[in-house]
């Protein structure tokens, strides 16, 4: 946007702001006055999709999304107040939600924060009146971001692009609108909410506005099929689909993998998988835990002991769950990027702790082979003595989980939603334990020539 701006010969200030601080937002307002001397017009918008379902709800859903969609919005706003109060001229624009007007299933953390952020403009566009000062309520409908990445919408309410929601604010500055609802085919869906809200309800229910995401939707047809209930007619996207015995065995622990690890649990018996107290014989999946960049020794990695450790005639699939604060996962990608890099391999680019002196041979070829994220892979297999591990990514909540495996796949599971990132994890592990794993391979007749088969491409 900065470029853009600056190609158009204008001046453009970029002020890096965690709008959940509440001195950040501060010093941005302060940091724009001492630029310009003035501020003409001050948007806030500020936003993270929290969602849940009523019923898996806690008080730490709501804090995470006020923390970014309302407080993030008012303490960038109370902070210019004062100076478009003085100069008696100004225009503030929040930017709420359709969802601040008619609230949608499983959406309760974010339509709350976004009901609060558009009465909060209701009363600061009368209390004002006369100031000089105006206020603007946007109410967009879903806008085509990344924060709707993986979600699937009906078709009668497609995602919009950003660039119509700019518009919209622009012409609401200008013409001094008190709210601004875009696209405008949605003001009949307020108004329907306000004369019937028995109406609306319905239509929201058989439209299903709340959307899909990526994983819900797999997730339900698993949890149906599962449940045992023949009245319904959906079948399972894959019948092969089957019922596994999970247990946890906790190694070391922080607070995002106590978070993680409870939800996962849950959302395995939420699914209808039998989790399991202590591993037996009936076990399937053993799911544990490792730090991140710390290497496990081997008389305590699972991996090695779990069959004497609890008396197991048979060896059960390991996962290990490794948490990374959102800081240390990027500083080591940013590491391994700089080392591969190089012509040839440093070895001390590829010391790290746990590891042997000739390590950095399989780390180099790897990373070669599949960048930074491959090194990174490998490296956290070897430290956390496991093949299948799930890297969670996240500072106070999990942000994404990338599933890592001895083929060297990386696919990730974002935490758009609550309920769906720990769904489509179970739905991975599930799939996993009901494909039959290919082991016996055979030759058949003479191998390819070398040459023969570059050609073929």
């Amino acid at each position: 946007m900065a470029r853009a701006i600056r190609t158009l010969g204008r001046e453009a200030l970029i002020v890096p702001t965690d709008v959940t601080q509440q001195e950040q937002g501060e010093r941005l307002v302060a940091e724009t006055l001492a630029r310009w001397g003035h501020v003409d017009v001050f948007v806030a918008n500020a936003g993270q999709y929290v969602r849940c379902c009523v019923p898996d709800l806690t008080i730490a859903h709501f804090e995470r999304a006020m923390a970014v969609n309302f407080y993030g919005a008012l303490h960038g706003v109370l902070a210019v107040l004062p100076h478009m109060l003085a100069c008696k001229s100004g225009h503030v624009v929040l930017v709420s939600s359709v969802d601040g007007k008619k609230g949608l299933p499983i959406d309760t953390p974010y339509v709350a924060t976004k009901f609060a952020l558009a009465g909060v403009g209701e009363v600061m566009r009368q209390e004002l009146r006369g100031t000089g000062l105006h206020v603007t309520t946007v109410f967009p409908g879903r806008i085509d971001t990344p924060l709707l990445d993986g979600m699937r919408v009906p078709w009668i309410s497609p995602k919009y692009s950003p660039e119509m929601v700019a518009r919209a604010i622009v012409r609401g500055i200008r013409r001094r609108q008190l709210e601004v609802i875009v696209p405008a085919f949605y003001r009949w869906f307020v108004i329907l909410g306000a004369l019937s809200p028995r109406l609306s309800d319905w239509f929201v229910r058989v439209s299903h506005l709340e959307g899909w995401e990526a994983a819900e939707r797999e997730a339900e047809t698993v949890r149906r099929a599962m449940s045992g209930n023949q009245t319904t007619t959906i079948n399972p996207t894959h019948p092969w689909l089957r019922k596994i015995h999970v247990a946890f065995v906790p190694g070391p622990m922080n607070p995002l993998l106590d978070e993680v690890s409870e939800n996962l649990m849950h959302h395995f018996h939420l699914l209808g998988h039998h989790v399991q107290e202590i591993p037996d014989d009936r076990t399937d999946v053993l799911i544990t835990t490792a730090s991140f960049e710390e290497p496990i020794g081997w008389r305590k990695a699972l991996i090695f002991n779990m069959r004497r450790r609890f008396g197991l005639s048979h060896t059960p699939t390991l996962y290990t769950l490794v948490a990374a604060s959102s800081v240390r996962f990027q500083a080591v990608l940013d590491h391994f990027e700089a080392a591969l890099a190089k012509e040839s391999p440093d070895p001390a680019d590829f010391r790290f702790p746990g590891l042997t002196d000739n390590a950095y041979h399989v780390l180099f070829e790897q990373g070669h082979r599949g960048g930074p994220i491959l090194a990174l892979e490998r490296l956290v297999q070897a430290q956390a003595k496991g093949l299948r591990i799930l890297l969670v990514v996240g500072d106070d909540h999990p942000r994404e989980a990338y599933h890592f495996d001895l083929v060297g796949a990386y696919p990730r599971s974002v935490a758009g939603g609550t309920g769906a990132f720990y769904d489509d994890i179970v739905l991975r592990i599930a799939t996993t334990m009901s494909a039959a794993e290919v082991t016996e391979h055979e030759v058949v007749g003479e191998p390819i020539p070398h040459d023969v088969w570059r050609g073929l491409g």
